[in-house]
């Protein structure tokens, strides 16, 4: 044993005696190949002259350890690392661990050594040797070593209870999702209002799961604790403004530096550090026609030098800007502005008009659309009739209706559904006669069942007054039909569903007004009001009666059609199957596509009803935010 490695070995067992309950067994002379000895746990102050080592319990735990000796750099007074081979290692993980202790001696003689460790436990090694797969020698980093007895004593304990752990499960879901919580053991006391990693390379953590019944299982896993402050969260009672566009959904993150981002919107994020004068943007365009201008007016704004106000009050003054990015961002500020100017011409609600990841033939087709709307380029139609134009924008599409314009004579792109300018037929054969007859219509009767979610520009207010405008036995059943169609709709597009389902809540309010008997009809209600936030005592009362006189056959030939619809409102789905059953094969498969089936289908799932946002584009903002934590955890492996 070199001198240097004799003192580092005199060192710890000097800080092993300090504590009065460790017993350092670590021999002098030849070191061993894997471990150079032992320290012993004892509960209670070690006695040698009475030897009540190992009485009652007395005795907890045993730790392997191995001693290092190195001399302190020349022009530093500390250690930052030590190395070992990589076959070295692998016998330490074949005996279950070791703690590798490190004493940095000084070169003067005068200077106490400094004391170190690296905790070397089977999982930590196995995350050595994957880092370094094509390197012969590793460089171990080294943690200080307390040097107060008490703190001495807590650590060797931890160390050893955490060496003599075996057996460490990495958990899958089942297990995960019967979890009732964590612990987490540490020799030290920990920050708890930052951000913190259990389980890395530099982390001596025990980390538990507790099971259904209390009992624990020792984790192979990597924990990251990060306070809400850490986290994105919204900001109560604040909105944002600047020249005339306000922010009212803020989201905020504190960052480690002690900057906090603050999330105007999910375009716009500024970088506040407190000891800067200077501020930094990060910008990006959202999804919607809506939100991606109410951002670039925001930041057009902020370019001119308008003051950014917090609740109407001045909170950040910036000079007028001439960055390059920025000028960049705002590019498409005036298209976008006379894109929305059209969206308002042709009833398109530009929450729903996603312009900014449009690929480019439907982002083509748009533009081509505005050129004409604006009259900057001309549409030819050799037949002189309207013409209907579904224009795709991938997942949506905007129906349209070409028509010569009066004074130019060039074709202009009109709204397919706006029944103020535009009437609607069909040519129809009487059964009898086999005489064609022209039966008016209304837009809404062209659009397949269920698709009326797919298109942007419906125009909700003109829906009654298309159906009021028609006459005919048959009107109140084809606006049914429409109801039917937008409850489908509404099911198949959540993001929509109040625009939808009011819809035809108003539509299906009109066809009772026109056949207030009609039991289909007071069922559409409703089931409608059940999507939109439940059924209120009178409506149970009501839809208990239709029930119990479907029940009694009072409705004749309507009744086990309307028992079954009754059921599924009020819940009692436990004899829906039993009474389709009972349908002849055609009426039952008519029933199963019914909107009122999708209530049975559905019945364990929570209803919500949406309307048009940026949610997605939030959630686009917090998985970016996710996967950064994903990467920075892998750093620290």
């Amino acid at each position: 044993m070199s001198n240097i490695e004799q003192t580092a070995v005199d060192h710890f067992r000097r800080l092993c005696r300090s504590t009065k309950r460790l017993q350092a067994n670590i021999p002098d002379g030849e070191k061993g190949k894997i471990t150079d000895g032992f320290i012993d746990v004892f509960e209670n102050v070690h006695n040698k002259q009475t030897d009540q080592t190992l009485k009652d319990g007395n005795f907890l735990h045993r730790l392997d350890v191995q001693v290092k000796g190195r001399l302190l750099p020349k022009n530093k007074d500390y250690l930052k690392s030590f190395p070992l081979y990589r076959n070295d290692l692998e016998n330490i993980k074949k005996v279950g661990g070791v703690v590798l202790l490190v004493a940095g001696v000084s070169r003067k003689t005068e200077e106490a050594e400094i004391a170190y460790y690296a905790d070397l436990s089977v999982q930590t090694v196995d995350l050595l040797l994957s880092r370094g797969r094509l390197r012969s020698k590793l460089s171990i980093q080294l943690q200080s070593f307390p040097t107060e007895p008490a703190e001495i004593y807590r650590y060797v304990r931890h160390l050893a209870k955490r060496q003599g752990t075996k057996n460490l499960i990495t958990p899958d879901g089942a297990l995960l999702n019967n979890a009732k919580g964590f612990s987490v053991t540490l020799p030290q006391q920990i920050d708890l209002t930052r951000p913190q990693v259990f389980g890395g390379l530099k982390d001596s953590a025990i980390i538990e799961l507790i099971g259904p019944n209390e009992q624990k299982h020792v984790m192979n896993v990597l924990i990251k604790v990060t306070p809400e402050d850490y986290q994105l969260h919204k900001v109560e009672d604040l909105e944002v403004s600047c020249g005339d566009v306000t922010f009212s959904d803020i989201r905020k993150r504190r960052l480690e530096s002690g900057k906090v981002e603050l999330y105007f919107s999910p375009g716009i994020c500024l970088t506040f550090d407190p000891k800067s004068n200077k501020q930094t943007f990060e910008l990006q365009y959202e999804s919607s026609l809506h939100h991606v201008l109410k951002d670039l007016l925001f930041m057009d704004a902020l370019r001119e030098g308008m003051p950014i106000k917090f609740n109407g009050e001045s909170a950040f003054n910036f000079q007028k800007s001439r960055s390059k990015f920025l000028k960049e961002f705002l590019e498409p500020l005036d298209y976008f502005v006379a894109l929305s100017n059209m969206c308002g011409d042709l009833s398109i609600d530009p929450k729903l008009c996603k312009v900014t990841d449009l690929s480019d033939t439907a982002s083509k087709n748009l533009r081509d659309v505005y050129l004409c709307h604006v009259g900057l380029a001309s549409f030819k139609h050799k037949q002189n009739i309207p013409l209907r134009h579904d224009l795709h924008l991938d997942k949506v599409k905007i129906l349209l209706l070409w028509v010569p314009d009066e004074e130019t004579g060039k074709w202009k792109p009109t709204s397919f559904f706006d029944t103020t300018k535009h009437m609607f037929a069909v040519t129809k054969q009487d059964p009898t006669t086999k005489q064609n007859h022209i039966e008016p219509v209304t837009p809404y009767d062209f659009i397949p069942h269920g698709e009326l979610g797919d298109i942007i520009n419906l125009q909700p207010d003109l829906l009654v007054p298309a159906y009021e405008n028609l006459v005919g036995d048959s009107v109140a059943s084809r606006a049914n039909r429409t109801v039917l169609s937008l409850i489908t709709s509404a099911d198949e597009t959540p993001h929509r569903r109040v625009e939808l389902l009011k819809m035809a809540s108003d539509l299906n309010k009109w066809t009772i007004e026109k056949e207030k008997e009609n039991h289909s009809f007071l069922i559409n209600r409703l089931q409608i009001k059940k999507r939109l936030g439940g059924l209120t005592d009178e409506d149970r009362k009501t839809t208990d009666a239709m029930w119990a006189n479907a029940c009694s056959q009072v409705y004749g030939d309507e009744s086990l059609t309307i028992e079954v619809g009754t059921s599924i409102l009020l819940g009692k789905h436990d004899g829906v199957d039993y009474l389709l059953s009972k349908m002849e094969n055609t009426e039952r498969e008519c029933f199963k596509l019914l909107p009122i089936y999708y209530l049975h289908l559905n019945r364990v799932e929570d209803y919500i009803s949406g309307s048009p946002d940026n949610q997605e584009d939030w959630s686009r903002i917090e998985q970016r935010l996710l996967n950064k934590e994903f990467e920075e955890i892998s750093s620290i492996l």
